[in-house]
């Protein structure tokens, strides 16, 4: 990825330091397990490779990089809804600038912090003082933690998604494990269906399993080898392809590389933001997901 050679602004530490990418502010990691960039628009993991090993993440040749709208690939935060139910799709989290807070590292582990709070710009939104914290935990895989907390003095619903772009051979080529078999159809206008518990994907998909296992893997045939992501305070597993034709009508993804991806997000799920996890004042919830590949 080319983003690897870009002339360094900062450095942070003996494995971090700071870039810019189109204008925005970059945070890029060089571990002896692995590398990775986090873009601190949106607080988004764009990158992941494990020593010798392919690059975990996706993210699109054609995302836009000026921070005029979210990133497409890598890991999108979705917060303070995941969907369509409020406006801006997904929430705001994923275009908000998010502040590094602190940075931990030895030979063994690398741990990056960063932090969101309400702004005059979100409370617009949604009316709600919160506190977002995001820690990306980097071995030889890669942990990502959202943690949230009610800071108001009135209790608030929310949902959230860790929306991994998943970096495959070819969708064509590979089956996934471990999602269940009952879901909601997104396409059918939220359907409850019943499909076969081995996924294999060859059309357009956006469903929301509701019974997944903690550990959901692809054996991805075309790179030999297997992903696993394994989720924590999760209640679904999106998974999520446009296929050709969605592709097209997407500025912000080449037609050509619909097959090189697919997003399996851990998430927790509402069907509309009443129906959302409620917080107190003061309570706290975390969401999490790990993306190893062997």
């Amino acid at each position: 990825m080319q983003i690897y050679h870009l002339p360094s602004i900062e450095n942070i530490s003996s494995s971090v330091d700071l870039i810019e990418v189109s204008g925005l502010r970059t945070i890029r990691i060089q571990h002896p397990l692995a590398r990775a960039v986090i873009s601190l628009h949106g607080g988004q993991l764009l990158s992941f490779q494990p020593k010798e090993k392919n690059e975990l993440l996706w993210l699109s040749s054609d995302a836009i990089l000026d921070g005029s709208t979210p990133i497409r690939g890598g890991i999108p935060v979705c917060f303070p809804w995941f969907g369509r139910i409020a406006s801006p799709a997904h929430g705001f989290a994923r275009t908000e600038t998010w502040e590094v807070a602190g940075i931990q590292e030895d030979e063994s582990k690398l741990t990056i912090e960063l932090v969101l709070a309400a702004t005059d710009s979100t409370l617009s939104i949604w009316p709600y003082h919160f506190e977002a914290k995001l820690t990306f935990e980097i071995e030889q895989d890669i942990k990502v933690r959202l943690f949230v907390k009610n800071v108001d003095y009135k209790p608030f619903q929310f949902s959230a998604a860790l929306h991994s772009y998943l970096n495959v051979g070819d969708i064509q080529n590979f089956k996934v494990y471990g999602l269940g078999s009952t879901y909601l159809d997104s396409l059918a206008n939220g359907e409850k269906r019943v499909g076969k518990e081995i996924l294999s994907i060859d059309q357009a998909i956006d469903r929301v399993y509701l019974q997944p296992a903690p550990t959901v893997t692809i054996e991805d045939h075309d790179r030999e080898r297997v992903i696993s992501i394994t989720n924590n305070n999760h209640n679904s597993a999106v998974v999520w392809n446009p296929w050709l034709i969605g592709a097209e009508s997407t500025p912000d993804i080449n037609s050509a590389q619909f097959t090189q991806f697919v997003c399996i997000e851990s998430c927790l799920y509402a069907s509309s933001l009443e129906q959302g996890k409620t917080l107190a004042p003061g309570e706290s919830y975390e969401l999490s997901t790990k993306i190893a590949s062997s």
